[in-house]
């Protein structure tokens, strides 16, 4: 009965519904905003999905929890390509990758979709994320653009701030 429990807690953290531990007190959007490498809102042209050896994949069925990989699944996670349309934060070539992993912890993008969003660049020595790798916080105020008009405010008047 404990390896069962064992397994069904295992299960439900490797989901794709499960919420990701959120680490920081504060992800107010003033507070994010400055604590992020970049902010923009950007478009979704593409998404790759990565296998364990970091090369690019497609998705094989069936997968553990749906359409979505969980942390059971073996990929590493998948990049986004997306074009940035306005910059608040920061300079942005005209196209880069968002890599979201496959854990608890990923955020993910839909293609075609706009996003507000707040990127950091992976540290090294993270157990999960290529070094140098830009990453949204699932925690914080990265969302859609439709869903993102308080947000969008305080950051387009934190963009306009001295520094």
């Amino acid at each position: 009965m404990t390896r069962l429990a064992a397994f069904g807690l295992l299960a439900a953290l490797s989901s794709s519904g499960a919420s990701a531990v959120c680490l920081l007190s504060d992800y107010s959007v003033q507070s994010e905003f400055h604590r992020s490498d970049y902010v923009a809102r950007v478009q979704v042209q593409r998404e790759t999905w990565l296998d364990m050896k970091w090369r690019p994949t497609r998705l094989k069925q069936p997968l553990q929890f749906g359409s979505l990989p969980s942390g059971l699944d073996p990929y590493a996670g998948a990049n986004y390509r997306v074009r940035p349309t306005s910059q608040f934060k920061g300079r942005l070539p005209p196209q880069f990758d968002i890599f979201s992993e496959n854990t608890t912890g990923r955020f993910p993008f839909q293609v075609g979709k706009d996003y507000l969003v707040f990127l950091d660049r992976a540290p090294s020595g993270d157990a999960y994320i290529r070094a140098g790798s830009l990453t949204a916080d699932n925690c914080g105020n990265s969302g859609l653009w439709s869903e993102s008009r308080r947000a969008a405010t305080q950051v387009r008047g934190l963009a306009r701030e001295p520094r």
